[in-house]
């Protein structure tokens, strides 16, 4: 089957291209190698959190802020969507998971961030999350009281952490911050294996009898609490039924947080994206690495996992950064010596251009992995020209587009803006492939998928 457009990744920047050219009519397929990258995700959405330049102070208007970013640093994804552009793709967005049937909810106000916790017990600048409007605002001013709960033997999230982690913050030095932990019969009764069970295990675990525990023992002893956290790992299913009986119930505000991976959240994200693409009629290709492609006068015609041929008229990169193998390191480079990017890191479909923000290596990256200032490697990426296509030895390629972290010129870890990246980005490309196919059957006197 010959597909209009083909979607290489099956991650957050390529099931959003995918139901954008899907919604639109056309045959798009997506083309995934394995285990998405949401997976291992909080399930919040960051659009922006600090500028590129400032990581000392956080955003709380994120698309106030993408104005001045983009007007300063015009390398950025953000640039070639705009930020009017990045707020039609993320509005967009939500629509498209409530279709896939994942209710989620901004901050106090739809233009503002808020504070989410992350597992270790930091504080992330985020616009969109599943827990709730009541999450932890940007200016508590009426918390009084904040505990973080945990299920004994649970290892994936630390509540003490967090707790730290909090009263550390400047806008939470007024409130009584508190950690608890609640004893479950059923949990202390795994022994050994409660000390390996991730959420997805510890979810499928809890019982009638448990829930009932964990509710008498909020009742008993945070009745007080201007907000509970809890572990992401109550609901296994895109409806919180088990966190919305537990509010009733106790009567208090309570949310949870993702743990560490696999994070509930992220796969909730993962599985409404995927209905919502498949309820269109969207075509999956599942465990297949893209390896090669075939290219002739600056168009794309296939791409190869090595033994099948797959073509389209269209194609969108998504394959994420290094984590994801979308980017590939040379592992047997001098990093004591100047290097050249062609010699340290390659994109190994298309041999696309790159960006990339020094050749030192002492800059490259920190030694310190959570760095203020952040790292040099992840600010690599694939460059666009001033159309915002994609380039080999600075030739276009005329029906190929890149969506998601494998762009360069930004840092997604230290400006928190991953998922607003890869969500614009892919609602841009996807719409400019949309507007091609359309102009190609206007132009053949045909009518419009």
């Amino acid at each position: 089957m010959r597909h209009e457009c083909l979607v290489i990744g099956g991650g957050l920047a390529g099931l959003t291209a995918g139901i954008r050219c899907a919604e639109a009519g056309l045959k798009v397929a997506v083309v995934t190698s394995g285990e998405s990258g949401l997976s291992f995700a909080s399930g919040a959405i960051d659009v922006l959190g600090y500028q590129p330049s400032d990581s000392s102070q956080p955003i709380r208007f994120p698309f106030e802020g993408i104005s001045e970013l983009v007007a300063n640093h015009p390398e950025h994804p953000y640039a070639f969507v705009g930020r009017d552009g990045v707020a039609e793709a993320m509005d967009w967005f939500q629509g498209q998971l409530a279709e896939g049937g994942l209710k989620t909810f901004t901050s106090y106000s739809e233009e503002s961030n808020q504070w989410r916790v992350t597992a270790t017990g930091a504080l992330r600048p985020t616009w969109l999350m599943q827990s709730g409007p009541d999450c932890l605002p940007w200016i508590p001013a009426k918390m009084k009281r904040v505990v973080f709960a945990n299920i004994s033997g649970f290892l994936d999230f630390m509540p003490e952490l967090a707790a730290q982690g909090l009263k550390r913050h400047p806008s939470f030095r007024n409130v009584q911050v508190d950690s608890l932990t609640i004893d479950l019969p059923l949990v202390n009764g795994l022994g050994a294996t409660a000390d390996t069970m991730r959420a997805p295990q510890l979810c499928r675990a809890l019982g009638s009898r448990d829930f009932d525990i964990i509710a008498s023992t909020l009742i008993e002893k945070v009745q007080d609490a201007s907000l509970v956290v809890l572990p992401a790992c109550l609901d296994s299913t895109l409806e919180t039924v088990h966190l919305n009986d537990l509010r009733r119930r106790t009567g208090l505000n309570i949310v949870d947080a993702a743990t560490l991976p696999p994070s509930l959240p992220g796969m909730h994200i993962h599985q409404a994206l995927r209905h919502r693409f498949a309820a269109l009629g969207g075509f999956l290709i599942p465990a297949t690495e893209i390896r090669h492609a075939l290219v002739k006068d600056g168009r794309v015609l296939s791409v190869s996992n090595g033994e099948d041929l797959l073509s389209a008229d269209h194609f969108i990169l998504a394959s994420g950064s290094f984590f994801s193998k979308g980017l590939h390191v040379n592992p047997d480079l001098n990093a004591s010596e100047p290097f050249t990017q062609p010699l340290l890191v390659r994109e190994p479909i298309f041999d696309l251009d790159l960006t990339m923000p020094t050749t030192s290596p002492a800059e490259f990256s920190d030694r310190k992995f959570l760095s203020r200032k952040g790292h040099g490697f992840i600010r690599t990426g694939v460059k666009l020209n001033a159309d915002g296509q994609p380039e080999v030895k600075g030739k276009a390629l005329h029906n190929l587009h890149v969506a998601g972290t494998i762009l360069g010129g930004c840092d997604p870890v230290q400006e928190c803006s991953a998922g607003g990246v890869s969500i614009s980005t892919a609602w841009r490309a996807a719409g400019k492939v949309v507007a091609e196919v359309q102009a190609a059957a206007v132009n053949k006197g045909g009518e419009q998928p």
